[in-house]
């Protein structure tokens, strides 16, 4: 099961970062990533991996259109 998760990690990523190489081992600890040969952060649960995973696949968020409307607007709408 871990070796599925791995694999969809690294597919993604490369998906996101096709020029970066990435790795990632599982040990005692949990999942340690690593790019370009250097370790990235705290090796992870499974549950992060997937997370993490899960993450490259999902759109960026949008940004909230900007309100343009202005109070003198509002005050002829009446």
């Amino acid at each position: 099961m871990s070796e599925i998760s791995i694999m969809q990690y690294v597919e993604n990523f490369n998906r996101t970062y096709p020029q970066k190489k990435v790795r990632v081992h599982a040990n005692k600890r949990g999942f340690q990533v690593r790019i370009d040969g250097d370790k990235v952060g705290e090796p992870m649960t499974r549950e992060e991996l997937e997370s993490a995973a899960r993450s490259f696949r999902s759109p960026a968020p949008r940004q909230p259109a900007p309100f343009t409307a202005k109070l003198g607007d509002i005050a002829h709408m009446r």
